[in-house]
């Protein structure tokens, strides 16, 4: 990805400028505004006009996870980079060189690049067999309360390939976080099977997210015991997203 970015600050380069990334989720916000940032680098050092950035969600907001405020905050960097915003408008044919988008009136347009990045979501793996299996969206299993592949109540689905919900319906979001909770808890039930004990129900939390926006720029919210919540802005929510990514480090080794 970037060494095409280096490529298109070359002389010897001819073909599109315009880079575009499909989903504004966490992951794709994260990639837009450091994209943008070294395209600024690379423009300051070379002379050349900077990137044209295309950022295009199918929702209705970017960072649809965070807070109204901090998404506010975030959307003013955004703009700030020059990065052409597209939310309600999904992705509906792409090629090499191009991607139609469809607003919500069924408009449709092509957007031309030389680079196309795709981050709206995942789709599991065509891993699991079994006659009673039952499908979830993005290819998932749906599970139990307990993890527990709807009917084989001894295989235990986690992570990704998991279409979980919480005891109130919500989903479980698809992130590390998440993850992690359910991989704990499964080695949890486990050991408990095996001692002949009953199995816990799985109740998903979130600690917080944290969006780096390039830089020492970034914006999150901590969630604290007692339904307590603080939102950082800058270099704050910077440290903290790094705090956050090296506690994870270490909870795997």
């Amino acid at each position: 990805m970037f060494d095409w970015v280096n490529r298109a600050f070359e002389s010897s380069y001819t073909g599109s400028r315009d880079l575009i990334v499909g989903g504004a989720g966490l992951t794709g916000t994260e990639l837009v505004t450091e994209l943008a940032q070294r395209s600024e680098e690379l423009s300051y050092k070379t002379g050349m006009p900077k990137l044209k950035l295309h950022l295009i969600e199918a929702g209705p907001n970017v960072l649809p996870t965070v807070d109204a405020k901090l998404r506010e905050r975030a959307l003013k960097v955004l703009q700030g980079y020059g990065i052409e915003i597209l939310t309600s408008h999904k992705i509906v044919e792409a090629s090499a060189n191009s991607v139609t988008v469809e607003d919500s009136s069924g408009a449709r347009r092509e957007i031309e690049g030389g680079k196309i990045v795709w981050t709206g979501g995942i789709r599991a793996r065509d891993l699991l067999r079994g006659e009673q299996l039952v499908g979830g969206p993005g290819g998932r299993v749906k599970v139990d309360q307990s993890l527990r592949a709807l009917g084989y109540p001894d295989v235990f689905v986690i992570g990704d390939m998991a279409a979980a919900n919480a005891s109130d319906g919500a989903p479980v979001p698809s992130t590390a976080q998440h993850a992690g909770q359910m991989g704990r808890h499964t080695a949890a039930n486990l050991m408990r099977a095996a001692q002949g004990e009953e199995i816990q129900p799985y109740e998903p939390y979130s600690q917080g997210e944290f969006v780096s926006l390039g830089g020492l720029m970034a914006v999150g919210a901590v969630n604290l015991p007692g339904d307590y919540r603080i939102a950082l802005t800058g270099v704050a929510a910077h440290v903290m997203k790094i705090a956050s990514h090296l506690r994870w480090a270490l909870s795997i080794k």
